[in-house]
């Protein structure tokens, strides 16, 4: 089975489940309505689910698209994306071409001796993504970079993360 339809049916069920369970705890304790049922809860998550997937399903191909990616594989449909890359720029080099970057200018970068570090902030298709840049090798500048979700429960990911590494790589190169 592709990577892609195994992510997509762990999504379906675990967003069927959250779905579901929010509309019949409303439904019984907020509301008090006498005619809530299992299955109206059910019929609410299995819509909402499917909707979700969908709507998943177009936007990650759209940006497996957009990042030239022909077939997406395990490890680029997780939510934390790392990798190791080799540059000839110092930190302070770095640093200074974020601040140039379109894609990264407006954050704010926090800059330690060994990291940068900055967030983005929440935007329609995330809650907002944590980026880091640490220093693996001084000798040879190589480095860590990674971006992952600020808030660890996000459900859908949208390939948001993969398309920060995308643009740090070349940022980088």
């Amino acid at each position: 089975m592709k990577p892609i339809n195994k992510y997509l049916i762990k999504q379906f069920f675990l967003s069927l489940l959250l779905a579901s369970s929010v509309d019949y705890i409303l439904g019984v304790l907020v509301f008090t309505n006498s005619d809530n049922s299992i299955n109206k809860a059910l019929f609410f998550g299995l819509a909402f689910s499917t909707v979700m997937v969908f709507v998943y399903l177009n936007i990650n191909n759209y940006e497996a698209i957009g990042l030239k990616i022909n077939e997406l594989t395990d490890e680029q449909l997780k939510h934390h994306q790392k990798a190791e890359v080799k540059t000839k720029l110092s930190l302070k080099q770095i640093e200074d071409k974020l601040q140039q970057s379109i894609y990264f200018n407006r954050l704010k970068v926090e800059v330690s001796n060994e990291a940068i570090s900055f967030a983005q902030k929440p935007k329609g298709l995330s809650w907002g993504e944590r980026i880091n840049i640490k220093k693996i090798d001084a000798r040879t500048n190589r480095y860590l970079v990674e971006s992952k979700p600020i808030f660890g429960f996000q459900l859908f990911e949208y390939g948001i993360n993969l398309r920060n590494l995308h643009e740090l790589k070349k940022l980088l190169s």
